[in-house]
């Protein structure tokens, strides 16, 4: 009885090892870069010139407040009611801003 748990034991231990094996082989392939959905774009194309600038002092530094250089966020709607989606950038120590696409 007790010979039989032991190889069961290590059959589990193989499938189990094999198993692992093929996770690893098969998630470390090169993937193609299909699917993209975003296009980096100048800003002198663009005209965003937004900058969330944070000035380190005693008592502003990554050690005091770590979020402050996440920034407050970007959002992106239909601020102004025109059909036209417009990007709103909030901001930690500078102004945030709000552009708004026209065409």
């Amino acid at each position: 009885m007790l010979k039989y748990f032991q190889v069961k034991q290590s059959l589990m231990f193989k499938r189990y090892a094999l198993l692992l094996i093929n996770i690893v082989f098969f998630s470390c392939q090169n993937k193609s870069k299909q699917g993209l959905f975003f296009t980096s774009l100048p800003s002198s194309e663009t005209n965003i010139t937004f900058n969330n600038q944070v000035t380190e002092s005693d008592s502003v530094n990554f050690y005091t407040n770590e979020y402050m250089y996440i920034g407050s966020g970007v959002g992106v709607g239909d601020f102004n009611n025109d059909g036209l989606q417009d990007v709103f950038f909030g901001a930690s120590q500078v102004a945030c801003k709000l552009y708004l696409v026209v065409i």
